[in-house]
């Protein structure tokens, strides 16, 4: 028989010899138990399906009761606090990231005019979103030439 991979298991603060002891006290499977410990989530096995997320976390130098309220408190997902917690960077949720635009740093102006964004651009011109994001984003004379035409016959220019 080979030598066992996991011993002293320590789950909620009672420490067992073997996944098979372990496996029997909790009333789960000994595969249940390894899972867990590869996981990292030996504090919520045996406790039954949707118990995962309540557990405490500790995130931005406070303590959570459940992801749910860390998640809340970090203005994100649960699954998003989830990811960084087994990434080993929960804090990384609080972090501004330089992708995340805000609806100010959308905002540009073309030929004078102001325009909250491209689909803004879009909507006033009452032409098709993927044409304005083409024609901005090649900078075609073909398609930019019908842009102004659009945007001199809307409403937006008078």
């Amino acid at each position: 028989m080979g030598k066992r991979r996991h011993t002293n298991i320590v789950i909620r603060g009672i420490t067992y010899a073997n996944c098979n002891d372990a496996a029997r006290a909790v009333g789960v499977t000994p595969q249940s138990i390894c899972r867990a410990i590869k996981d990292g989530k030996l504090d919520t096995v045996g406790l039954g399906p949707g118990v995962g997320h309540r557990m405490p976390v500790f995130l931005g130098g406070r303590f959570f009761a459940s992801v749910g309220e860390a998640a809340r408190f970090a203005g994100c997902t649960q699954s998003a606090v989830s990811k960084a917690i087994s990434a080993g960077d929960p804090d990384r949720v609080l972090r501004k990231h330089p992708g995340s635009a805000k609806r100010a740093d959308l905002a540009f102006a073309l030929w004078g005019i102001r325009f909250d964004s491209r689909a803004d651009l879009a909507r006033r011109t009452g032409l098709c979103k993927t044409f304005v994001y083409r024609a901005l984003s090649a900078r075609c004379p073909r398609r930019m030439e019908r842009l102004y035409a659009a945007l001199m016959t809307s409403k937006v220019a008078a």
